[in-house]
């Protein structure tokens, strides 16, 4: 009856340590996925500056105009296509958002990004085109 006791207290003990460490893994792969999505988050800013740069303006665009785009890229930075997701009405306007994001041709920031990042965030992503210097 003893020895019954001390290996049912030894089974809960084990459990006990098996839950703590299943709660441990589980935080720290929490803390590695919010530290991946603001390093992400740093490299989405570049890239959008970078397709400013490279954006010709139709006659026809307006404030409040955007468009969602799908951007897919390889672990160089390399642009291999971009679609338009949800277009803002004007085939210029979207037009012209996928040329800007062509354009740039390859993100070069892209290759210093850790590749956990890149595979979670960057080979495909969307990105919402919407410049703030149009016409009223």
């Amino acid at each position: 009856m003893e020895a019954e006791k001390k290996q049912q207290e030894q089974q809960r003990k084990q459990r006990e340590q098996q839950a703590f460490e299943a709660a441990l893994a589980q935080e720290q792969a929490s803390l590695e996925e919010q530290s991946y999505a603001v390093t992400a988050q740093s490299y989405m800013s570049a890239i959008a500056q970078r397709v400013s740069s490279k954006w010709s303006r139709p006659a026809s665009a307006r404030n409040g105009m955007q468009c969602l785009l799908l951007i897919k890229l390889v672990p160089t930075g390399r642009v291999v296509s971009v679609d338009v997701l949800k277009g803002s009405g004007n085939s210029a306007f979207d037009l012209s958002a996928v040329q800007a994001v062509k354009s740039v041709e390859q993100f070069d920031e892209i290759k210093d990004m850790p590749r956990e990042v890149f595979e979670r965030h960057y080979r495909e992503f969307e990105f919402l085109f919407n410049p703030q210097d149009l016409r009223q």
